[in-house]
């Protein structure tokens, strides 16, 4: 039971955000579907992600004392993170063009 407390606590802020941009959209309101759509997508990236790392640790090692190997963490993770991003919005444009 916690597991899906847990799970409701991550997925609610994006919902609410999501809800709020939709009814405050007036002129143009994306359809409902593709809403859903990409957000599920977004979720998907999260594996991406988590798929990514995970190859790019057996290959990088990490001096945690080291400011400058930091410095390319934060610099690998943005890349990993925004790749994942754009695999699957560029999945959602397939779909929907």
């Amino acid at each position: 039971m916690d597991i899906l407390i847990l799970l409701a606590l991550a997925l609610a802020p994006g919902i609410a955000i999501g809800v709020y941009i939709y009814l405050k959209d007036r002129h143009e309101r994306e359809p409902v579907g593709l809403l859903i759509r990409s957000f599920f997508f977004g979720l998907l990236s999260i594996f991406v992600t988590l798929l990514l790392s995970q190859v790019i640790g057996m290959f990088v090692t990490i001096d945690e004392t080291s400011v400058s190997e930091q410095a390319i963490c934060v610099f690998i993770v943005a890349l990993v993170e925004e790749f994942s991003k754009f695999f699957c919005s560029g999945t959602i444009q397939q779909q929907t063009f």
